[in-house]
């Protein structure tokens, strides 16, 4: 694991599954209605979240890149949105 990276898991303490959908105390994903495509070299998530009021606020998105010979990145700041 990279340095600084973490990551939920459905078993991680915090996240709960009830039918098809994973929340915590930030927000749920539908999972049925999660969807993924591959286009060449472009894949598309779309996941339907759902905010929860107390997640509400501007958000700062951040990305990494590594590869299995263990070089990456480091954080990098990709863009803003508001969670409402």
């Amino acid at each position: 694991m990279c340095p600084g990276f973490s990551h939920a898991l459905p078993e991680s303490p915090g996240w709960r599954i009830t039918s098809n959908t994973l929340q915590n105390s930030q927000c749920s994903l539908n999972v049925a209605s999660a969807t993924v495509s591959l286009n060449g070299n472009s894949l598309t998530l779309n996941l339907p979240l759902t905010f929860k009021p107390a997640f509400a606020g501007s958000k700062t998105v951040y990305s990494v890149a590594l590869d299995s010979a263990g070089p990456w990145s480091g954080w990098q700041s990709r863009g803003s949105w508001t969670a409402q």
